[in-house]
């Protein structure tokens, strides 16, 4: 990550930490739903 975006994401994640959500355990959660995604316009 670049220097900006690593500073952009340290934000997100203590503006979110400030209304009581833990961003990289709602990763890790989203990590174990299965998603499907059809792609009609695929080769």
């Amino acid at each position: 990550m670049t220097t900006q975006l690593e500073q952009a994401w340290e934000l997100a994640k203590q503006r979110f930490a400030a209304v009581g959500i833990d961003v990289e355990e709602a990763l890790r959660q989203l990590d174990r739903l299965p998603v499907s995604m059809h792609c009609w316009q695929g080769r």
